[in-house]
């Protein structure tokens, strides 16, 4: 089965890769995903950040996913972890596969784009 170092290795980079991806392709927009910088005050019992230099509000976007992590037992091995449904049968194939779920909650804030941008 998956190591715990592996997993948490794994997950934390996907999360990474997903952000800086995100990232490169809202370059175009004026849209910020993970700002840095933002600003902090507490309106009516909610938290309202904000980016500074914009004077936009920064949404909170949370996600909450359940990662399957595979120890396939073939002839070449390995093991991967997947988001999303998997299927978990051989299908057509014969080895043996071993897994475990769990769950992956993490956010990010987005400052979206203003609408201004041409």
């Amino acid at each position: 089965m998956i190591k715990l170092q592996t997993f948490v290795k794994e997950s934390i980079h996907q999360i990474v890769q997903g952000i800086a991806e995100a990232q490169e392709c809202c370059k175009e927009t004026d849209a910020l995903i993970n700002p840095s910088g933002l600003s902090y005050r507490k309106t009516q019992n909610q938290p309202l950040f904000w980016d500074p230099r914009s004077g936009r509000v920064a949404e909170r976007v949370e996600f909450d996913i359940e990662v399957t992590a595979t120890d396939e037992k073939e002839t070449k091995g390995g093991i991967g972890i997947f988001v999303g449904p998997v299927s978990l049968g051989t299908q057509g194939q014969s080895g043996k596969e071993m897994s475990a779920s769990n769950r992956i909650k993490f956010g990010t804030f987005v400052v979206l784009p203003s609408g201004n941008n041409k």
